[in-house]
């Protein structure tokens, strides 16, 4: 018997599924392990990233090992329920596993707020004076008030195409007019450049701006 070690967790394992390891290193997206003492099975993508299944009661139970989080350095997991047959929730798992290490799972649980204020403090030295106001009043009036509580995990396209849409109608911030498409556009331009410095920081997956649809500009806007 040896021992893996799958982040917090170690699983005495038998020395004849320990070397299934050769396959995985031959290009096998995912190696599985058992644990002959619980049933529990523990699966290990070809970058590292663990995960494992438990039987919950008619349920099994899913988790995903993502690293340390990228902005309190604490340890961070994914987990899911899948109410089926265990091949399903293999199945399941591999895909889990298979999303995190491509990166498709943030890796923080940091809200849009958070990460706007470090992109602007970065950012903003690169920046002509006139710039840094502007930018910092779109962030204030904004997108503060309009997505800074949401997790950065939990944001998707259709949650900033519904952002948009609620600036076209009220404004943003405490103002109760309608924002122009210039100025949406504008905001949406902020909006993405952060996220896109959230990807490369690994806070996390892909840019959901970028599968956004921020009103279209017509020229009378722009006069």
């Amino acid at each position: 018997m040896v021992t893996a070690h799958f982040g917090q967790l170690s699983v005495s394992v038998s020395q004849q599924t320990v070397r299934s390891e050769r396959g995985f290193r031959m290009g096998l997206s995912v190696r599985t392990l058992a644990s002959p003492a619980t049933g529990d099975i523990y699966q290990e993508g070809k970058t590292g990233m663990r995960g494992f299944i438990r039987r919950r009661g008619d349920a099994w139970e899913l988790r995903v090992f993502l690293g340390v989080d990228a902005v309190t350095g604490r340890k961070r997991y994914v987990g899911e329920t899948v109410h089926g047959g265990k091949r399903e929730a293999d199945r399941e798992l591999s895909r889990m596993v298979a999303d995190a290490e491509a990166g498709k799972l943030a890796n923080t649980t940091a809200t849009v707020g958070e990460l706007l204020e470090r992109w602007f403090a970065l950012a903003q030295q690169d920046f002509s004076p006139k710039t840094v106001l502007e930018t910092r009043g779109i962030l204030d009036r904004e997108l503060l008030p309009g997505l800074g509580l949401v997790k950065l995990s939990k944001l998707k396209a259709e949650d900033i195409d519904a952002f948009y849409t609620r600036l076209r109608s009220k404004g943003g911030g405490r103002r109760g007019n309608g924002l122009a498409p210039s100025t949406i556009k504008r905001t949406h331009g902020v909006l993405r450049r952060a996220l896109h410095q959230g990807v490369r920081w690994g806070w996390l997956g892909p840019n959901p701006a970028t599968a956004a649809s921020p009103p279209r500009v017509l020229c009378s806007d722009l006069r």
